[in-house]
């Protein structure tokens, strides 16, 4: 196999847009025979700075690239946030607004013009975003971002020195000034816009236009469960994905990267020479970390199949079940130079009785079947039933050194082959994982355990706009309260009386988000695994059950005090 790399070092970068309009006159015309293997188009890609809607698609890659689906997710959990806190101090900011309705009538009656109060509103709104601003950034500079960091394994890390990039500052002014002006326009304009009369008559009170308030709590309570249903079934849907049989049993692997051809030799000597050392191999494409999907020629048909270059003994040491013929090993290393091996589901998919000696075309180079082996997990949401193709590979392209170990000295295992790597390589910093944690860059523990945090920001942002508006309309229903219970109304009538209001618009909610994550999360999510994970209710009756109980906790607050009233008290004319 030939690299798909070629590093090219620019004097000015301004010249790459030239350069890469001349690759295309390096094509070469197909080999006769060989057509599958033409090259199409070739194209630079940037190491420092990636495309980020293209670098991640590219195989072997010199360094990762964040992926798009990444960034879009945190995206839109950054929004989905966003949007609950704005409506929830909309809220907030009317039912705050309409005690001020007096100093408005007072001054609109002295002079004030309605742009002076308009800009009276905005400014201090825009104060109150700028110190939630500069919060917000403490907070996530001290805490969010480093523990997203190491919950969430991603192909990138978000550095702190991103408070230096004058982009950044740009897009926290303009956020600053759009979530500012959009959160404060509405009760602004609106509370302005009364006439001073109207004001201090009484005749014109601020919660005429319950409708708006409503919706607007309702729709708090959609985005909170729609963030809590998507953390629940991330966490869920993880276990199921990498639970059961692999293929092979990953407890004792070590997984070391290595750096080149001497970095690896020398690893691979001394680490075999460890008493708690079973079995040492190197790859170029190591079982569940990457793999290199090929177009092949069998019998003269092109198929698609998995690609994974490794050492003559990785097979062995992985632990993967031969089913057919033998696998590589040093003493075939002759042979091994023209043989692969390949999965049940490669000799399933061709049909054939008999797999060993069958010939497979990769690139130029025909290769005889000498072994085949059980299915094993590629990726989480790839299953086990995809064709895998096994070839020896050159030492010069290892980035894997695979180590199984004992599995009562892992521990002693891991401090012998540190110290094995900072005697040799002290430049270089040590690194390892054990093959367990081997699908936990694609894994959704972290980023489920994150969102966890996440919903209970937004649970508390909703529960904090539903306690004000229930501590408004206690303040507004005591002397119906009151009457009611002077009549005889049960404290369980008056609690319902106070509140159905709050459950309906929650009872909205759950019908809108609880079949909008089904549908979105089970049957669009999961139509991409390859894997059979079943479907459960169980994420979002969670997800309603928290936010109902953290609902009636709030309310339940104010409930109290109302059915404690005292009727002589709150029905006395002063």
């Amino acid at each position: 196999m030939h690299s798909p790399l070629l590093f090219l070092d620019f004097n000015d970068p301004s010249d790459a847009p030239f350069i890469a309009s001349k690759l295309d006159a390096m094509i070469r015309p197909p080999e006769i025979g060989n057509e599958s293997s033409q090259v199409l188009s070739f194209f630079l890609d940037s190491v420092r700075n990636p495309n980020w809607f293209t670098a991640f698609l590219i195989k072997n890659r010199a360094l990762q690239a964040p992926r798009i689906i990444e960034t879009a997710m945190f995206g839109v959990l950054a929004l989905l946030m966003l949007l609950v806190s704005c409506f929830n101090y909309i809220t907030i900011a009317l039912g705050s607004a309409s005690r001020r309705l007096r100093e408005i009538g007072i001054r609109k009656t002295t002079g004030a013009e309605k742009n002076q109060l308009v800009l009276q509103f905005m400014t201090e709104n825009l104060l109150i975003c700028l110190v939630a601003l500069v919060g917000g950034i403490i907070f996530a500079w001290g805490f969010t971002i480093p523990f997203m960091n190491s919950m969430v394994h991603t192909s990138f890390e978000i550095q702190p020195g991103y408070l230096g990039n004058g982009a950044f500052w740009v897009f926290l002014i303009g956020l600053l000034v759009t979530i500012g002006v959009l959160s404060g326009s509405y009760h602004a304009f609106y509370v302005s816009s009364f006439q001073p009369v109207e004001i201090l008559r009484g005749s014109r009170k601020l919660g005429e236009k319950k409708s708006l308030t409503r919706a607007l709590t309702t729709i708090q309570f959609i985005l909170t469960i729609i963030t809590i249903s998507f953390a629940t079934f991330a966490s869920s849907i993880d276990e199921k994905l990498t639970a059961g049989d692999w293929g092979y049993e990953p407890d004792n692997i070590l997984v070391l990267p290595v750096i080149n051809r001497e970095h690896f030799t020398q690893l691979k000597h001394e680490a075999s020479q460890l008493a708690n050392v079973e079995m040492v191999a190197g790859a170029r494409d190591h079982v569940g970390a990457n793999r290199v999907r090929l177009s092949v020629m069998v019998e003269g048909v092109e198929k698609k199949s998995y690609y994974y270059g490794v050492g003559p003994d990785y097979l062995d040491t992985i632990g993967l079940e031969v089913m057919e013929g033998r696998l590589f090993s040093e003493a075939h290393t002759a042979d091994d130079s023209s043989s692969v091996v390949i999965n049940q589901t490669f000799a399933k998919q061709m049909g054939w009785e008999i797999s060993l000696g069958q010939t497979i075309r990769i690139d130029d180079h025909n290769y005889s079947v000498v072994g085949v082996i059980e299915d094993f997990l590629l990726q989480p949401f790839a299953g086990m039933e995809e064709p895998v193709i096994f070839a020896v590979a050159s030492a010069d392209v290892f980035n894997s050194l695979a180590v199984r170990v004992m599995d009562e000295m892992s521990l002693t295992a891991v401090a012998s082959l540190k110290g094995i790597w900072q005697t040799n390589f002290p430049e270089v910093e040590f690194s390892y994982y054990p093959q367990t944690e081997v699908f936990q860059a694609d894994s959704l523990k972290g980023l489920s355990v994150f969102m966890g945090y996440i919903a209970i920001f937004a649970l508390l942002i909703s529960c904090m706009g539903l306690f004000g508006m229930a501590s408004q309309k206690a303040a507004q229903r005591m002397k119906e309260v009151g009457i009611r219970k002077s009549m005889g109304a049960s404290a369980s009538h008056l609690i319902y009386i106070v509140n159905r209001e709050f459950l309906v618009m929650l009872g909205i909610a759950t019908a809108i988000a609880t079949p909008l994550c089904y549908f979105t999360f089970s049957n669009t999510f999961l139509r991409y695994a390859a894997v059979d994970v079943p479907q459960s209710m169980a994420p979002y009756i969670v997800a309603n059950i928290l936010v109902f109980g953290v609902a009636a906790i709030s309310l339940s607050l104010q409930s109290i005090k109302l059915i404690k009233i005292i009727p002589a008290h709150v029905l006395r004319v002063d």
